[in-house]
């Protein structure tokens, strides 16, 4: 994280009681590093690489998509899903599952097809 960045987050929480503000900007760093760390950890793994053209591939040939959603108001989780004839809305990746990376969610929606569950 660039030293301007950090200075902007440090600026984003300003005005509050000192304690407040020293909490709100730990978790304003927190959430920064936390988005930009994780996908070049992953990225950066080179057995990854080829799983991620299996993830693709899988994505265009059954047409599915990765949708995001925030659970209990601050959980920020995804799941995989895929649409019938009818226009109904199918969770490929385990009905009561949710996952904290895409790559989560298409690996459980790939080993479901797999088994047979999905679709």
């Amino acid at each position: 994280m660039t030293d301007e960045r950090i200075f902007e987050l440090a600026e984003l929480n300003l005005g509050y009681d000192r304690a407040v503000r020293t909490l709100d900007f730990a978790r304003a760093i927190e959430r920064e590093v936390q988005a930009h760390a994780t996908p070049t950890a992953e990225v950066s793994n080179a057995a990854g690489c080829g799983r991620d053209t299996e993830r693709l591939d899988f994505m265009i040939e059954q047409r599915v998509w990765v949708q995001w959603t925030l659970r209990d108001g601050s959980i920020r989780q995804c799941q995989v899903y895929d649409q019938n004839e009818d226009e109904e809305y199918l969770v490929v990746s385990g009905e009561d599952r949710y996952f904290n990376t895409a790559r989560e969610a298409l690996d459980a929606a790939i080993e479901s097809q797999r088994s047979g569950d999905g679709s």
